[in-house]
């Protein structure tokens, strides 16, 4: 089958098939450590740049205390050197323990011989009455391909195809407060270590030839391979550290957050601030709905707004 016609309606259905045939949960069920894992989601991203995200995922319980989730979908990325619209797939594993959980993570994007990009992820979190606190890990093997313009040796210009791979992973720390019964306080911090290198991909086209040194002009080559500012595309972005701050307060059917994310990306453009609000609003005891609303900047790019919906139906 050819990954780039997956859709992620395709999920959706094999949620729909899932639901029909389970029968209902009895009250041990209900009252299981995993119970809430029973669902399936769909979500949709874009910006006002036609950066633009499509992504489902069916989560299930094991037993009493394990969950499993598939998802899938399709990214498209507009830059100029670079644009690709890789589709993914993504799955996960977890286990609820008393006061602690733990959960392994893996994806794969890929379109074509352009892009891919492969990652796996793994979080530990205590949790208390009041507070959790949590570890993050991360890793990463990517290969993308693209095209640079650059000044030739005599005056001119010329179009030098490349190909940068990136390697390594990431550390962190997160945590959250409770602050009454309705509002909570969440931060985490992520430090990446990632080893880029970028090598010219065939013979170049234009006058002349290239100047010496160009391949090792590191900043010319991350920029014209390195994902623009948009939380759409954040997951392909070759950070090197992370923070995120936000508050939650929960009102009877409705929890709204306010979150701010600092990305400093390898090279250009340097450090990329997000603000956005999101809104979860329980529709009935199986409906969820959560739209958001927020902007991505930086130095290098400037600004761009983005919004987000996603629906979720549990049984």
């Amino acid at each position: 089958m050819n990954i780039r016609i997956l859709r992620p309606l395709s999920l959706i259905a094999l949620g729909a098939v899932a639901a029909a045939t389970a029968s209902t949960a009895d009250a041990q069920d209900a009252a299981a450590p995993n119970a809430g894992m029973r669902f399936i989601s769909a979500s949709a991203q874009a910006d006002a740049k036609h950066n633009r995200a499509l992504q489902s995922t069916l989560s299930l319980p094991i037993g009493e205390r394990w969950w499993v989730q598939l998802g899938g979908g399709q990214t498209r990325s507009e830059q100029d050197a670079a644009s690709h619209r890789p589709a993914f797939f993504n799955g996960g594993m977890g286990y609820i323990g008393a006061g602690w959980q733990a959960a392994l993570n893996a994806s794969h994007r890929s379109d074509g011989q352009a892009f891919r990009q492969s990652d796996g992820s793994t979080t530990l979190d205590w949790q208390g009455d009041l507070f959790n606190i949590g570890l993050d890990g991360s890793v990463r093997d990517a290969r993308q391909q693209g095209t640079i313009s650059a000044p030739d040796g005599q005056g001119g210009t010329a179009t030098v195809p490349v190909v940068q791979t990136v390697k390594g992973g990431g550390l962190g720390l997160h945590g959250g407060v409770k602050l009454g019964a309705n509002a909570n306080l969440y931060a985490g911090f992520t430090r990446y270590h990632y080893q880029v290198v970028t090598l010219q991909n065939g013979p170049s086209n234009g006058s002349g030839g290239i100047i010496s040194g160009l391949l090792g002009n590191r900043t010319l080559l991350a920029r014209a391979l390195s994902t623009r500012e948009s939380a759409v595309n954040r997951d392909e972005a070759a950070l090197s550290r992370s923070v995120q701050v936000g508050a939650t307060y929960r009102f009877e059917s409705v929890a709204l957050t306010a979150e701010y994310t600092g990305d400093h990306v390898l090279d250009t453009p340097g450090t990329v601030h997000t603000a956005q609000l999101k809104a979860a609003i329980t529709l009935s005891p199986r409906w969820t709905v959560a739209p958001a609303l927020g902007r991505t900047r930086s130095e290098s790019y400037g600004g761009v707004n983005f919004g987000a919906l996603s629906a979720n139906y549990a049984w």
